[in-house]
């Protein structure tokens, strides 16, 4: 199970430090008044996780969003949020992200059971001014 969540936290890490650029959310060079957030969301058969990272100039910052179950009410009651770590991104890893966001862009189809869902939100000044959503169900 920990490294099922340790890919995923990569993968995580590698759908990142974002920029406005033109129509599309992009790579590189993210403004110092700007930050970029991706909320990160898998499940599957024998799986279910939901992560948060945001994205300042070259830093990222990861949390697990973990849902609370309410024995009593026999339903989720919450969620918890708990820190796994910042990361620095170099300049490989930007240019990787980049061609990651494209195949995300081409609207990857399949059949597998478990699905990715990515929100990619733009803030400027604490302001949403852009987001892209994904949805990824292929084997790749």
């Amino acid at each position: 199970m920990k490294t099922i969540i340790s890919v995923q936290v990569a993968t995580l890490l590698l759908t990142a430090a974002l920029v406005y650029a033109g129509d599309s959310i992009r790579i590189e060079g993210l403004p110092q008044d700007s930050e970029v957030r991706i909320e990160y969301s898998t499940v599957g058969c024998f799986h279910s996780a939901q992560y948060l990272l945001t994205f300042t100039s070259n830093v990222v910052h990861a949390w697990s969003l973990d849902r609370l179950w309410d024995a009593q009410s026999k339903q989720f009651s919450g969620t918890e949020t708990n820190a796994l770590g910042t990361l620095t991104l170099s300049s490989t890893d930007t240019r990787k992200l980049d061609q990651l966001l494209q195949f995300y862009r081409s609207d990857p189809s399949g059949g597998c059971t478990t699905i990715d869902t990515i929100t990619v939100s733009l803030l400027k000044d604490g302001r949403v001014t852009q987001a892209e959503n994904y949805r990824d169900g292929s084997w790749k």
